[in-house]
């Protein structure tokens, strides 16, 4: 389960984002076995602005395990976001994301992301639009799995009469190999319906 709230004041805006996570289970020192980690909370905040027809966006998050079995999962990510509407309908938007020491304490690693959105005309109730994301990490090569892609692609049904929500329909997938050995609930290709409400 997942969840979230945010909020803006002028370009500069807060949020706070939370779920529910399976990072497996571990032995503690008295031979005892328990959860890794079962909640993931994210607080992040920037600023938000357009000049010259180009969207720009600075930010920070930070994310946290509470009650986590391992110490060193809460990390520090610096993110810079560019985007520009062509055609009136079709947008483009790059984001980098960099932690200087990313979850496990395996040092600095680097997220680029490449993302897609074109909107339809208004089809009865609805305001449609398909986007798509690839996206790319990249840390040390000595760590198994820090390095792998991973994309989306799907339909999101804007409410017309009510542009505060929307529906989404997305295909998620990844290349990361240790999804191969994971569990239906931890990673791997997944087909997602999300109900946005945005006040």
């Amino acid at each position: 389960m997942q969840g979230g709230l945010a909020a803006r004041y002028g370009i500069f805006y807060l949020g706070i984002w939370g779920s529910t996570v399976d990072f497996g289970r571990a032995a503690t020192p008295s031979g005892k076995t328990v959860e890794v980690a079962d909640v993931e909370i994210d607080w992040y905040g920037g600023a938000r602005k357009t000049w010259r027809g180009l969207d720009w966006g600075l930010g920070a998050y930070y994310s946290s395990y509470p009650g986590a079995f391992a110490e060193n999962l809460d990390y520090l990510e610096l993110h810079v976001r560019l985007s520009k509407t062509i055609f009136d309908k079709l947008t483009i938007k790059l984001t980098d994301f960099w932690s200087p020491n990313y979850s496990g304490d395996v040092g600095p690693v680097d997220v680029v992301e490449l993302a897609a959105d074109y909107t339809f005309d208004t089809w009865w109730i609805f305001d449609p639009s398909v986007s798509a994301l690839v996206g790319g990490q990249f840390g040390r090569e000595d760590v198994e799995d820090l390095n792998y892609a991973y994309w989306n692609a799907g339909l999101t049904l804007g409410l017309h009469r009510w542009p505060a929500f929307s529906l989404d329909l997305r295909f998620w997938d990844t290349n990361l190999s240790a999804c191969a050995q994971a569990s239906v609930f931890q990673c791997g290709e997944r087909l997602v319906g999300s109900f946005n409400a945005e006040f």
